[in-house]
C-alpha cells in the first residue's frame, strides 16, 4: 500500500468508532480495503486501512495504545518504541519538566507522563500530531503538550530549562537506515551545545545495531548504557547522559535488560575489556549448557557475566556457557546437556541416526558453518524439541552438543 498523506480532521477523528470498525474489517486485508470498499467513511480510507493493516502488531507492540484504539501510521509505528522498553526507560527517571524534541508516535511521552509533572513534545509531521493529540484524549493524557516545530529551531531560540530531554531522533534518512551521531536526524552533535544550556541530563535512544564502544568514544559525559532486549531481541541502546560529571570511560556502567512477557532482569557491570574467567576443559562434562540473551552479548559483559555466575565459557569473550549447576534467572537460554563431543561429520551423522533426531533446533557460535548449511549437510528439518549447538572451544576444538531446554518449573 503506498505512503499516502491525509487530510485530518480532528473533531471527525475523535467521534470516529475505531473499536467496531477494526471488528468490523479485521479479516480484510488492508489493500482490499481500499480497492474493494465503496463506503465513504467520515476519515480517510487511507488513514482507516493502515489501522487494519497494523492492528495486530499494535497488540503486541504497545497493548495499551491497541485497547484504547489509538490512531498510528506505518511510519510512526515502525520507529516508536515498544510499550515495555518505553517504561523501563521512563522508570530511570523522574522530575518536573521533561523535553522530547522528536516526539513521533508518543508512546515514550505516555510512559514519561507516569513519572514528569509536565512534558514538551515536539514533532515536525501535523498530520501525526493531530493524530497523537487524538490518542492524549483516549489514554487520558493531560501533560503532555504536543507542538508542530522544528527541533534545531525549538532549541536555538528557547531558553526553558527541562529536568531532562529526550532524543530519539530519526535514524532513516532518505530511506537509508542511519547509525552514526552526526546522520541521524536531528543530529545529537550539531544540537550538543543547545542542549547543555537547557538541561543537565540528556538521555539519547540509539540504535539496537550501534556498537558500545562508539558511544563511548564518541560522546562526551556519558554515565550509563542501557542495551534493551524483548523476547531475545535488542529493540534499542539508550545513553545517560550527565553534563555535570565527566564519567571516566571504565567507570561507565554497561546494563544489560531483558524483558519478556512476564519478567524483567538485568545485569550491571563496568565498561572496558570483558574480563578473562575460566574456560572450559577439553572434553564438555557439567551437566547444563547456557548461552546468553542477547542484550549480554551486545553490551559485550559475556566474560563478566559468566564469572559472576561462576560458569564455565566455552570459549573467549563467547556467549556459551557450561555449569554442573542448574540456574536460575539466567540471562538468556538453558539446557540440560544430553551428549558432547568433538565435531566430526560421520561421527554425528550415526549419532543422529541412532538417536533418532531428523528434526532440531540448530545453533552456532564460533563455528566456521551456518546453521542453514549444518542442516542442509546433516538432513535436518527445522522444530521440534531436541537442540543442537555447534561451537569451537578455547583451543581450537569444534564441538557438538546435544541438547534440550531445561524445565525451569522444577527448579529449586
Amino acid at each position: 500500500m503506498p505512503v499516502q498523506k491525509y487530510d485530518i480532521n480532528t473533531e471527525l477523528l475523535e467521534e470516529f468508532d475505531l473499536e467496531s470498525f477494526i471488528k468490523q474489517y479485521k479479516n480484510v486485508s488492508a489493500n482490499n480495503f481500499i480497492l474493494n470498499t465503496k463506503i465513504k467513511f467520515s476519515v480517510n480510507n487511507y488513514l482507516l486501512a493502515e489501522q487494519i493493516k497494523l492492528n495486530n502488531k499494535l497488540a503486541y507492540k504497545i497493548p495499551t495504545f491497541q485497547s484504547k484504539n489509538c490512531w498510528i501510521t506505518s511510519k510512526s509505528f515502525e520507529q516508536a518504541s515498544g510499550e515495555k522498553p518505553a517504561l523501563y526507560k521512563a522508570s530511570l527517571f523522574s522530575g518536573h519538566k521533561l523535553l522530547d524534541i522528536c516526539g513521533g508516535l508518543g508512546v515514550d511521552d505516555w510512559a514519561f507522563s507516569f513519572r514528569f509533572n509536565s512534558i514538551l513534545s515536539l514533532d515536525i509531521d501535523p498530520t501525526l500530531n493531530v493524530l497523537v493529540n487524538c490518542n492524549y484524549k483516549k489514554l487520558k493524557i493531560n501533560n503532555v503538550q504536543r507542538i508542530t516545530t522544528n527541533a534545531y529551531s525549538y532549541l536555538e531560540y528557547n531558553i526553558e530549562k527541562f529536568d531532562l530531554i529526550y532524543i530519539d531522533s530519526d535514524r532513516r534518512i532518505n530511506d537509508k537506515k542511519a547509525f552514526r551521531l552526526d546522520d541521524i536526524e536531528p543530529s545529537y552533535s550539531k544540537i550538543e551545545p543547545q542542549l547543555r544550556k537547557l538541561t543537565t541530563y540528556v538521555l539519547l535512544k540509539l540504535s539496537p545495531l550501534i556498537d558500545i564502544s562508539y558511544c563511548v568514544k564518541n560522546i562526551s559525559n556519558v554515565k550509563k548504557i542501557h542495551v534493551v532486549a524483548q523476547d531475545g531481541e535488542v529493540k534499542e541502546v539508550l545513553c545517560e547522559i550527565d553534563y555535570a560529571t565527566n564519567t571516566p570511560e571504565k567507570e561507565i556502567h554497561i546494563i544489560a535488560v531483558d524483558i519478556s512477557s512476564n519478567k524483567q532482569t538485568q545485569f550491571d557491570a563496568g565498561f572496558g575489556i570483558d574480563e578473562d574467567h575460566r574456560l572450559v576443559n577439553d572434553e564438555i562434562i557439567e551437566n547444563y549448557f547456557y548461552e546468553a540473551s542477547s542484550a549480554i552479548v551486545k553490551a559485550r559483559l559475556c566474560n563478566h557475566y559468566g564469572k559472576s555466575l561462576h560458569v564455565h565459557s566455552v570459549f573467549k569473550h563467547g556467549s556459551y556457557f557450561v555449569s554442573e549447576r542448574k540456574l536460575e534467572d539466567f540471562m538468556g537460554r538453558g539446557f540440560q546437556i544430553i551428549n558432547a563431543f568433538e565435531f566430526g561429520k560421520k561421527t554425528i551423522i550415526d549419532y543422529l541416526k541412532q538417536n533418532n533426531i531428523t528434526r532440531a533446533n540448530v545453533s552456532r557460535s564460533n563455528f566456521p558453518i551456518t546453521p542453514v548449511e549444518i542442516k542442509k549437510q546433516f538432513q535436518i528439518l527445522d522444530g521440534g524439541d531436541e537442540y543442537l549447538f555447534f561451537t569451537t572451544n578455547a583451543k581450537g576444538n569444534k564441538l557438538f552438543l546435544h541438547c534440550r531446554k531445561i524445565d525451569w518449573s522444577n527448579s529449586k
